[in-house]
């Protein structure tokens, strides 16, 4: 792209920000806009850092906005990027362009924006506690990071029902089921905006959760539900959601239908004796063969129940997990047994193998 385009795309940019666009309607806006320089990172790159910090608030913002879009799209840029949004950072006062380098920050997907961030929760523009509970949803998937958790906890609890709804989408992405996690999440499970209480039933149905049941049946059983709900309800495949579930499936509309569907199936009750059939042949038939090799000593054990069954395989003191069921919209049972078998039995071998080249004796 040459100078021409950039200024274009710039100037774009420019106008969306003197608009009056705000909140996620902005941000779609603008990622419109950027999908043009997507391809041309060095060049968007360049040009952003020519830019230099004049300009009106307007103009600053754009700025962030290409500087985002290239270190979050390029590794070699990241760095360089985030350098110069660092230096941006370090006097701006105002909320529009505070806001976009939050939203900048978070397309980085690195830890090191937390402290940036951090600077920006309890903000007094609405806008930019949005862009920061959006941004730290990266800061916190990149690795652990236990202080930009922290403060997604307490944007949960934002008197702004967008900022809450992010900021429960992050810590439900966090990976982490501590305490206090947990807790923020359950505490969301009963709030008045729906796509918060939707988001909050989601992380805690993958956490297997069951405390949510009872009050999932009720949203159930409301008469207003979204497919997040129903999702958290097919992740959770509790038998006590079939009930509601069938009665959703009288109302529930033809565009979704394949949703509510596939959560019935997943908490049918007479799909448990099966499942557990299933599994028990999956072990006898990896077991038989391990039997049948000489001076192997391997122990293969299940763990949990369908659908988070896991079998254990130990040989000597190594020790590998394999999780049996994967959500499958089509088939509840998405097991393939002869695959699985093979999966199981070369992950075995590969144990005794790094057993013995550990030194280990198989016979223990």
């Amino acid at each position: 792209m040459d100078r021409q385009g950039l200024e274009s795309v710039f100037d774009d940019l420019v106008v969306l920000h003197r608009g009056g666009k705000s909140g996620m309607e902005l941000h779609r806006a603008l990622h419109e806009v950027l999908l043009r320089v997507r391809p041309f990172k060095a060049e968007a790159f360049a040009f952003a850092d020519e830019l230099g910090a004049g300009g009106d608030a307007a103009m600053r913002a754009s700025r962030a906005d290409l500087l985002g879009e290239v270190g979050g799209g390029d590794p070699d840029f990241r760095d360089e990027a985030l350098s110069v949004i660092e230096e941006m950072s370090a006097d701006e006062q105002d909320a529009e362009v505070v806001a976009s380098l939050a939203a900048a920050l978070g397309k980085m997907w690195d830890s090191r924006t937390t402290p940036l961030l951090l600077r920006w929760t309890r903000h007094a523009d609405d806008n930019v506690r949005f862009a920061v509970a959006s941004a730290l949803n990266g800061a916190v998937s990149s690795e652990a990071n236990p202080v930009a958790v922290d403060a997604l906890i307490e944007l949960t609890r934002d008197p702004v029902p967008i900022v809450r709804d992010w900021a429960t989408f992050g810590l439900g992405n966090c990976g982490s089921s501590a305490p206090e996690v947990v807790r923020a999440l359950l505490d969301r499970i009963g709030d008045d905006d729906a796509d918060t209480r939707a988001e909050a039933f989601m992380a805690l149905a993958e956490r297997r959760d069951d405390r949510i049941v009872d009050p999932l049946i009720a949203v159930l059983s409301s008469g207003s539900v979204g497919t997040l709900e129903v999702k958290a309800a097919a992740k959770l495949a509790d038998v006590r959601l079939h009930e509601a579930l069938l009665a959703v499936a009288d109302w529930w509309g033809d565009d979704h239908r394949g949703v509510i569907e596939a959560a019935i199936r997943r908490c049918d009750p007479e799909l448990r004796p099966v499942a557990v059939d299933m599994e028990r042949r999956v072990i006898e038939d990896v077991v038989h063969t391990l039997c049948g090799e000489e001076g192997v000593d391997a122990s293969v054990v299940a763990e949990g129940s369908y659908p988070d069954t896991a079998i254990e395989l130990r040989v000597g003191k190594l020790i590998e997990r394999w999780d049996l069921w994967h959500f499958d919209d089509d088939d509840p049972l998405s097991l393939d047994a002869e695959f699985t078998v093979r999966g199981l039995l070369n992950l075995a071998r590969s144990l005794i193998g790094g057993s013995v080249a550990s030194g280990g004796d198989l016979g223990q």
